[in-house]
Formats: C-alpha cells, structure tokens, sequence
C-alpha cells in the first residue's frame, strides 16, 4: 500500500458562512419553476406562495392560479397533520421514548469496558461474534454506547 496520504481539503467560505447560508435557504429559500404557461413559486417549506396560469394559453387561467394555490396548500397541510399525529401517537409509546433517550445521552455515556475475547466465548449470547470461525468474528468490534432493554 504505498499511496500517498492526500492532502486535507481546502474550504473557500468559513463554516459559520456556510451555515448561516443554510438557515437563509431554509427560512427564506424559495424556487420558481415554469413551463407552458405556468408558473409556480414555493417556498423551502413546501409552501406554495404563488401559481400564475397565462390567460393568454389558458383562458380562465386568472382564476385557476389563485385555486390551485389554495388546494396545494391545503392538500400539504393535510398531510402534516396527518404525518403529526402518527407523531403524536408513537410518542405516546414509552418505548419510542427510552429510544430517543438513549441516543439523546450516548455522546455523554462512557464506553463499555473491553471485554476479553478469551471470555466473550463462553458468553451464551454472544451473536456468533466471539467465535474466531465465524465470519463475522472481530475482537476489536466497536460496543455500542446505546443499550436496549430485552422488552423489545
């Protein structure tokens, strides 16, 4: 193996700059797409501000714009609402809660200590890891820091 380390990559705006485009794009962001006629501008959100129909291709369009704005915004409303009570429903499951928990505090939970490959191997659950004839056998496997009940 005797490639060369490559060399870091060089960035051309700060980060700080990088993420106060994002926050930008994603409060104030907004695409404009147009195509026969049509025109319809949506915000990042997903908020259609605005559909413009050419009276001129589609007679009657004047009116057709301001409608199909109406009805994309309430069909995405709708579907939020929906999306937010499957939310509210599997939080209410004390289990989503120990998971979300759990992964919430791993940065600040210690590693498990090491566990010694000689001893591993007579674990009676050792999911065939501990076992050097399996394929999966590794002594170095990372432990997680996230640990689950058996109520599962």
């Amino acid at each position: 193996m005797g490639s060369k380390p490559s060399n870091p990559p060089t960035y051309t705006e700060s980060l700080g700059t990088k993420l106060d485009r994002l926050a930008d794009a994603l409060t104030t962001g907004h695409a404009i797409a147009r195509a026969d006629g049509v025109h319809v501008d949506v915000r990042t959100d997903g908020h259609v501000t605005a559909v413009h129909v050419d009276e001129d291709v589609f007679p009657g369009g004047r009116r057709l714009g301001p409608l199909l704005t109406r009805l994309l915004n309430e069909a995405r409303e709708q579907a939020r609402s929906q999306a937010d009570d499957l939310v509210r429903e599997a939080w209410t499951d004390p289990r989503v809660r120990d998971v979300v928990d759990q992964v919430g505090d791993a940065p600040e939970r210690s590693l498990p200590a090491p566990v010694d490959p000689a001893s591993a191997r007579s674990a009676s659950h050792d999911y065939g890891y501990s076992n050097p004839d399996d394929e999966d056998y590794s002594p170095l496997r990372p432990r997680s820091r996230i640990s689950a009940d058996d109520q599962w």
